[in-house]
């Protein structure tokens, strides 16, 4: 568990580094042992962070959900309340078992943010989007890993709130200073997730990344804890890969195959030097979003960490679009592949060497698509004894088709499609679909779902959830303002023109918008609840009379 000390206490100090210049941020030592090109990259979130919210799954009212202020509790996943399995040895060869018991992973969502036009006209955004402060984090805990494990996520994950929240004002009254002035405030964000690899009675592993962006400076950061749930300790570099320079071999000959060598060099410093750089799933290790896959290379690993399940769990395909795994439960690996070809417009796949061609008589406007997804996975999911594969496909840039095949007795057979971007794919029970919502510009915001034995999505919260950035309101308009802490109506509240607000969730079913009024003092904030017509009018006015073109550029 020092990993897990030392790994947020770093992620606290990012924030600490903001006065910083770029060039005078604390850069890591790389080593030459491989020669392989690396070119930098520099990640910025093209899309606005989004969680979600209920504490009670309901799909039948569109009221506000009780939460705690900017806060987005993610719902309790687990399976049991007990661990009674820890795989004691290393065997050679990958074994399918499902006896472990999900901790149920919990993530909530944290935003600050203010915006407002820039006085000197020198910073006029497209859409007369204001410039801005945008802080989002996350915190992580389980429903059902201990108490000690908890407690220790908690005390750690508290240093990230308070900097994150001490460092918001500093520069809040630096950016509102520089607005009374006259001047050109800065702008700033900084975007901290988590992303949950494994969460059961074996191995609790998460990447936390860490961006910050703006005048103060610009930093990308991962950090990784692979941990025993039981005991606290750390499942370490050695632990799992039982012939490092082997597989730093087999590691730059796969990355080399992908085409996604620019980290390269990175992964190999790091573990030369035992520093955690990936993620353990059940098939294989994750390096940020690549998985490794361990079947074909066994021989480089402890292979007693591989394999073993809850009975309800997520794989990931990899970047070649392939999974090795048993779909159909008969105790032997299957090989699954999944291609598209644009010019024909179909999906073509591969199970065991046989080849299914899907066309849009199968699976319709599957013809519309161009490709695999670049920004949403292609995954199986194993949920109540039955096993689905999830394909996403590019219709465009931003918009992807999801397709699910019933891949129970090992052929594929469609099931449905909708539009979305699959977002916490850990368990099927509680999965989140990033949704696009017309009325707002085609803001993405996350909606959980479960997907049920027989094929069906069940939705799990009657609003679609998400932070956008800072919005101007150019008209006035009323709506009902209430306590987001416990949902109770407060009475009618007017927004004036020239308000800085924020969307957070939106009602598919009846079309009510909460907007957040968003002000200097981060006490003195009004949720407010709006009609819509789901289509163009909110509380009676015309969205473009609300926020001009704001929404297609930066809602």
């Amino acid at each position: 568990m020092k990993k897990l000390v030392a790994v947020l206490l770093t992620a606290a100090m990012i924030l600490g580094c903001a006065g910083c210049t770029s060039e005078e941020t604390t850069k890591k030592k790389k080593k030459t042992k491989k020669t392989t090109e690396k070119t930098e990259e520099t990640d910025a979130p093209t899309e606005d962070p989004t969680d979600d919210t209920t504490d009670e799954p309901t799909d039948t009212t569109d009221e506000p959900t009780d939460t705690t202020s900017d806060t987005v509790p993610v719902v309790d996943t687990s399976d049991s309340t007990s661990d009674t399995s820890k795989a004691p040895s290393a065997p050679s060869e990958l074994i399918i078992s499902n006896d472990l018991i999900s901790l149920g992973a919990l993530t909530n969502g944290y935003c600050l943010t203010y915006g407002a036009l820039d006085p000197t006209g020198e910073l006029v955004l497209p859409g007369n989007l204001p410039v801005s402060l945008y802080f989002y984090w996350e915190s992580l805990t389980t429903s059902n890993g201990g108490t000690v494990l908890n407690d220790e996520l908690e005390a750690l994950y508290e240093q990230i709130r308070d900097s994150s929240e001490e460092h918001y004002e500093q520069y809040l009254k630096e950016f509102t200073d520089a607005i009374d002035r006259g001047e050109s405030p800065m702008t700033y964000s900084l975007y901290e997730e988590n992303q949950v690899y494994r969460a059961d009675s074996q191995i609790f592993s998460f990447r936390l990344h860490a961006l910050t962006n703006g005048d103060y400076e610009s930093n990308d950061s991962s950090f990784y804890v692979n941990v025993d749930p039981d005991t606290l300790n750390d499942i370490t570099i050695d632990d799992v890969i039982t012939d490092l320079d082997a597989f730093e071999d087999y590691l730059e000959s796969y990355l080399n195959e992908i085409g996604e060598t620019y980290h390269l060099n990175d992964y190999i410093d790091m573990l030369d030097d035992g520093e955690d750089c990936f993620g353990l799933v059940y098939d294989g290790l994750m390096f940020d979003n690549i998985k490794v896959p361990v079947v074909g290379h066994e021989e480089l690993f402890n292979m007693s960490y591989f394999g073993s399940t809850p009975e309800n769990y997520s794989l990931f395909l990899d970047e070649k679009g392939e999974l090795v795994w048993d779909f159909d439960g008969d105790g032997k690996l299957d090989e699954l592949k999944c291609d598209f070809d644009y010019s024909a417009g179909e999906l073509y796949i591969t199970v065991n060497g046989q080849k299914y061609t899907i066309t849009n008589a199968e699976a319709p406007n599957i013809n519309y698509m161009e490709d695999i997804a670049f920004n949403s996975p292609c995954v199986v999911m194993f949920t109540e004894g039955r096993c689905y594969l999830v394909v996403s496909l590019n219709e465009s840039d931003a918009i992807v088709g999801l397709y699910f095949f019933d891949m129970t007795d090992g052929t594929p057979k469609y099931v449905m499609d909708r539009y979305g971007i699959l977002e916490n794919v850990l368990d099927p029970n509680y999965f989140s679909i990033a949704e696009d919502v017309d009325l707002l510009g085609g803001m993405n915001m996350d909606r959980y779902y479960q997907l049920k034995g027989d094929g069906t999505l069940i939705p799990q919260t009657a609003f679609v959830y998400g932070f956008s950035h800072p919005l101007l309101t150019y008209t006035s308009i009323t709506g009902d303002e209430f306590n987001w802490d416990n949902g109770n109506m407060i009475g009618s509240y007017t927004i004036p023109a020239g308000s800085v607000v924020q969307i957070i969730a939106y009602g598919p079913n009846n079309g009510a918008l909460v907007l957040k009024v968003l002000s200097r003092d981060t006490s003195d904030v009004h949720y407010v609840n709006l009609e819509t017509d789901k289509e163009n009018m909110i509380a009676g006015v015309s969205v473009g009379d609300i926020f001009e073109s704001q929404l297609y550029i930066g809602g």
